[in-house]
């Protein structure tokens, strides 16, 4: 599930740090999907939506604070929606490479499909790093080490 993004040329290290000091506070997070629905162009993305909860709402809100606090880059006001307004999810496809023909077919099967409940226990996050078109692993981080 995504919580924060940061713009290229931000130091992994940087993120490293404001992640690790997040997990060591953040309680492990519950998570349940909602829906399959997309973020529209010019994003093209398909995503599995996570039902919004007072202890997501919160562990973003803190993620959020402490990488402002540490001055970690941040993307351009009105790009990202803020916190109030953020949908949590799982980015299940990117297709920014389709045609239009193509996408409307790919976005009207993934807003049309159904998924059974389910849910889940977050014990530990992940970051996922880019570098020239590359994703890795910068890293896992425990929830809840120090509460």
């Amino acid at each position: 599930m995504t919580l924060k993004g940061f713009p290229a040329g931000t130091p992994l290290a940087a993120v490293q740090a404001v992640v690790q000091t997040w997990a060591a506070e953040a309680p492990p997070l519950q998570v349940a999907v909602a829906r399959v629905t997309i973020f529209p162009e010019p994003f093209k993305i398909v995503i599995v939506q996570v039902r919004k909860t007072v202890v997501l709402f919160h562990a973003l809100l803190r993620l959020r604070n402490l990488a402002e606090r540490r001055t970690l880059p941040d993307w351009p006001t009105g790009t990202i929606p803020r916190v109030e307004e953020w949908i949590f999810h799982q980015s299940v496809a990117y297709c920014s490479l389709l045609s239009a023909t193509d996408w409307s077919a790919v976005a009207s099967f993934g807003e049309n499909l159904s998924i059974p409940a389910a849910a889940c226990s977050i014990h530990e996050v992940e970051i996922a790093a880019f570098d020239e078109g590359q994703e890795y692993s910068g890293g896992s981080y425990p929830l809840g080490q120090n509460g």
